[in-house]
């Protein structure tokens, strides 16, 4: 699973913290499993996944951006 590195709460990038194994976002303290999942924080849900294929052995991502601050990941248009 590839994860977008934006914060949905307000669009910062977060931070992977290895010690912690867990990403955190320093704009406003949100922190994210490693799966993604909000774990606390102002964020209402968690990092949100891309989607990937893979094309003759190569991990191709789509890089989309989701609106921020809604509990509904939605696509921006």
């Amino acid at each position: 699973q590839v994860l977008s590195s934006m914060c949905p709460h307000e669009g910062c990038n977060v931070a992977w913290r290895a010690e912690e194994s867990q990403f955190f976002c320093p704009c406003h303290d949100s922190y994210f499993a490693a799966d993604g999942e909000v774990l606390s924080g102002p964020s209402r849900r968690g990092l949100d996944p891309l989607p990937t294929r893979e094309k003759d052995g190569v991990l191709q991502v789509k890089y989309q951006s989701y609106l921020n601050n809604t509990e509904e990941r939605v696509v921006r248009g």
